[in-house]
């Protein structure tokens, strides 16, 4: 689960299990990472083939996680964060 900081725009990691529990408040820019897609798109997100098909800005995290899924957080009309999942 990530939220976006108000101050910053960074998306910061506040729940993370699993292959994701080492990024535990972790801070994306905006223009980093797979949150970009979605920022850009407003669109879920799903990539069965993660490491073949995206220039990913954080190439260990697909060392753990091949597939992933992940969808924008929206209330009010304002995006607030992402939720992801892997396998």
């Amino acid at each position: 689960l990530e939220l976006i900081d108000s101050s910053t725009g960074d998306a910061v990691v506040e729940l993370a299990y699993g292959v994701f529990e080492r990024y535990q408040n972790m801070h994306i820019p905006p223009e980093k990472g797979l949150n970009q897609i979605i920022r850009s798109s407003g669109k879920p997100f799903l990539e069965n083939h993660l490491s073949e098909n995206i220039a990913f800005d954080y190439p260990e995290i697909t060392r753990d996680c091949s597939a992933v899924g992940g969808v924008p957080l929206i209330a009010r009309g304002e995006l607030f964060g992402f939720l992801w999942i892997c396998h």
